[in-house]
């Protein structure tokens, strides 16, 4: 079936007239080394460099195509091994699954050297015959021939290249059952979640239609293959890594995979309460506690309603946000958490409200009507509308922010459907309300809070200044976003003059309003010197500049970021500018996640992530390793230390 597609392929490429063929692959028989040595085995290959935007084929071509053949012509003693094929990727075309390579490939066979080699000029010949497609199949072939010896040039960095390609030595172990179920027992280290795709060497045990890319429960990933009494033969691939294992397959039993749900919607809960403690939702539960200390004189049953209604607020303002999340991605989007802060019109809109906020918090307007929901109707107890809209500005405001737990559980939530995506979003939702509501259906906790006084006064005007900065901080992204920038530092002395005139004029001592100014100076004066020290040098994150960065031997961090991330910023300011990171032997990539990247969250998506901060750090010869979402200096320095 796969040359009659083939030879179709060929006929129909004859009446296209539209489409230019390719100049030519660019054929070559390279060697690793320019010299033989008696008895010892030396590498060979066929290099071929493709056109752009065609591809050549695998061992197992998948639905069409047809893998490259060398027939190798030594002389008499001189032993040829089997080709080694690098790790492939796989692509659609002309809708059929297929396997193969885009830009370059080596195919590299060993040649045993005789011992009785005396060391003359040999000439190793190849007939290489193989298929190059785009729109449409050209099938090529050369006669090609290498002269090694004395006078032999090699390219160890090309073999060198292709090694870190091909599959590890160490197969994993598998068992597969005849109802065509393949459990993989994956490599201690990798997170659960993370995609594996799986490559038969034969399309007769599992057919290349039904190759998908599947995500690890635990410590292993469970794939359909055909029913039937043949073991399959296949190489498995860590989507994200790129590094690939033969499998030991044995017969036996599979369970079924079993969905660890209840663990996810558990991580959800804990990361939506630790969601309260992130800076950018803070400032809004503080007002809504304010308003809480304001209402000592209500009733028990009105305390609880105004805790339910504020609930509801965030429960639908999470459910609208999967909704949004799961259509867009429907479309073929694939957007993930913050994807609205990816656009300049949402951003905009929200650095108004926050200004707006600030300015009703300060006292300089007073928002009636219709805004009263997100303006000083936030701060005050009477109405249900503005319990129900602080909910929903806690949700708006917690997006830039990603808690511990919250990646794995929302990347797993997308990866299993509609019920389970929206069950995740609820348990979010939950935990960022269950605190304010505790608060609300517990007189002791109630009573806890400060009776109301002048401080609540002061209290709500302090409130002011990290509401402002918030609104200040979206301003810089948007001017990030069109392209107007302007130094955040800027801003930021704004508001820090503007809280040292405030403390002024409310301190009954003038002497604490001086040293607060003193303090400040001096503060600002250690900020402008640690942002003169030297940085991390970063570089754009590409997977090609991923692969070569590995491909030489060092160790590798990839920083997955965005300028509205909050948690990205922090981990930027309190350990990535550490001086004594740039002393290590680190080379350092970071992906802008600020505007949709279709490349970045490909990447996000191969760990089971939907959102930033993603840090992965690449050692040679060991599995990558996740970082968690808070950084510390020790423990990000010990993960780029550590030994494989």
């Amino acid at each position: 079936m796969r040359w009659l597609l083939l030879i179709a392929a060929v006929v129909l490429s004859t009446t296209v007239r539209a489409t230019t063929l390719p100049a030519g692959t660019v054929p070559a028989l390279v060697s690793e080394s320019g010299q033989l040595t008696a008895g010892q085995t030396h590498w060979v290959g066929l290099h071929l460099r493709l056109q752009p935007g065609w591809h050549t084929y695998w061992r197992n071509a998948g639905a069409s195509g047809a893998p490259a053949q060398i027939d190798w012509a030594l002389p008499p003693s001189w032993i040829v091994g089997s080709t080694r094929w690098p790790t492939p990727e796989a692509k659609v075309f002309a809708g059929l699954n297929v396997f193969g390579y885009e830009s370059e490939v080596l195919l590299m066979a060993p040649i045993q050297v005789p011992w009785d080699y005396q060391g003359a000029s040999v000439t190793v010949s190849a007939d290489a015959n193989w298929l190059t497609c785009r729109d449409i199949c050209v099938p090529e072939s050369a006669t090609l021939s290498l002269t090694l010896g004395p006078d032999g040039i090699g390219q160890p960095r090309l073999f060198a290249q292709t090694r870190a390609a091909l599959p590890a030595s160490e197969p994993l172990d598998a068992v597969w059952d005849a109802r065509g179920r393949l459990a993989v027992s994956l490599p201690a280290g990798i997170p659960s979640g993370s995609r594996w795709q799986l490559f038969p060497y034969s399309n007769d045990v599992i057919a290349a239609a039904d190759f998908a890319p599947v995500a690890a429960v635990g410590q292993r990933a469970v794939f359909s293959a055909s029913p039937g009494d043949v073991r399959p033969r296949a190489l498995v691939v860590h989507q994200a890594s790129g590094q690939s294992w033969p499998l030991a397959v044995s017969a036996g039993a599979v369970q079924p995979a079993q969905s660890p749900w209840l663990q996810m919607l558990l991580f959800a809960l804990v990361g939506g309460v630790l969601l309260n403690l992130m800076p950018c939702v803070f400032p809004i539960l503080s007002i809504k506690a304010l308003g809480l200390a304001q209402s000592a004189g209500l009733s028990r049953s009105e305390r609880l309603t105004k805790g339910l209604v504020f609930t509801l607020g965030v429960l639908v303002s999470f459910v609208v946000l999967a909704a949004g999340l799961l259509s867009l991605r429907q479309l073929g989007l694939k957007v993930g958490w913050g994807f609205q802060l990816q656009s300049p019109w949402f951003v905009g809109a929200m650095a108004l409200v926050m200004l707006a906020v600030t300015a009703a918090l300060a006292g300089v307007i007073e928002l009636r009507g219709s805004w009263a929901g997100v303006g000083q109707g936030l701060t005050q107890s009477a109405g249900w509308r503005g319990d129900f809209f602080t909910g929903v500005l806690a949700v708006v405001v917690s997006s830039p922010c990603t808690a511990p737990l919250m990646g794995p559980a929302m990347g797993f939530a997308l990866a299993s459907g509609t019920g389970m995506t929206l069950a995740t979003f609820v348990a979010l939702g939950l935990g960022l309300a269950l605190p304010m509501l505790l608060l609300h259906l517990s007189p002791a906790l109630a009573r806890a809070l400060p009776r109301p006084g002048p401080w609540m006064l002061r209290f709500k005007q302090f409130l002011a200044f990290p509401m402002g900065l918030t609104g200040l901080w979206l301003v810089w992204i948007l001017g990030r976003q069109i392209g107007v920038g302007f130094d955040f530092r800027w801003a930021l002395g704004v508001v820090v003059v503007a809280l040292i005139v405030w403390v002024w004029r409310i301190a009954e001592a003038p002497r604490l309003a001086v040293g607060l100014v003193l303090a400040a100076l001096i503060w600002a004066g250690f900020g402008i010197q640690g942002a003169l020290q030297p940085r991390l040098q970063w570089a754009p994150y590409s997977a090609q500049s991923l692969a070569d960065h590995r491909a030489g031997g060092r160790t590798v961090l990839t920083n997955m970021t965005a300028d509205w991330c909050i948690s990205c910023l922090a981990n930027e300011q309190l350990v990535f500018s550490h001086p004594s990171l740039a002393g290590l032997d680190v080379s350092w990539l970071k992906g802008d996640w600020t505007d949709y990247d279709p490349t970045i969250t490909a990447y996000l998506d191969s760990y089971g992530r939907i959102g930033v901060p993603l840090y992965v750090v690449y050692r040679p010869a060991a599995m990558p390793q996740v970082l968690g979402q808070v950084l510390t200096l020790d423990g990000l320095t010990e993960a780029l230390s550590a030994e494989p």
